[in-house]
């Protein structure tokens, strides 16, 4: 079975790249333009993973990583932030204190979202493939959150 991904970004360019991305690698995508849809939507499908921005209008999703992770089944999530008016590494750290899972900072290549989810699956999906060369095997790592 296909693993689903949800993705939660205000900005539609990017909530399109970010489903087309996962689409591509193999996973059922659900997509929201907030978090409070997004919420919504995780109650209701139960995703795998949960890429979500951080700052949105209507609910940030810090709000969005603490409601997901209430759920009785919670999924695997991926904060990310451009930052705004603050930098996006303290956005971020906050994000990772408050729940998620893994964090990239904006802008960031498709192929590290993607591979950065599979490597946060149980299962085949987790296999991803080896690093290439322009691609060092710890740039994963650094992006996990560590409690």
């Amino acid at each position: 079975m296909r693993p689903t991904a949800l993705v939660v970004d205000d900005d539609p360019v990017m909530l399109a790249q970010m489903s087309a991305a996962f689409h591509a690698a193999g996973f059922r995508t659900l997509s929201a333009e907030n978090g409070r849809i997004g919420v919504q939507l995780a109650r209701a499908a139960a995703p795998d993973v949960v890429a979500t921005d951080i700052l949105m209008p209507e609910q940030e999703g810090v709000a969005t990583i603490l409601q997901l992770k209430a759920l009785p089944r919670p999924p695997q999530i991926i904060a990310i932030s451009g930052g705004g008016r603050l930098a996006s590494g303290v956005v971020l750290d906050w994000a990772c204190h408050l729940g998620a899972d893994a964090a990239l900072p904006k802008p960031f290549a498709m192929s590290k979202l993607v591979e950065l989810a599979k490597r946060l699956l149980p299962g085949p999906v987790a296999n991803a493939p080896p690093p290439t060369a322009d691609q060092p095997k710890e740039f994963v790592e650094r992006e996990l959150c560590v409690s």
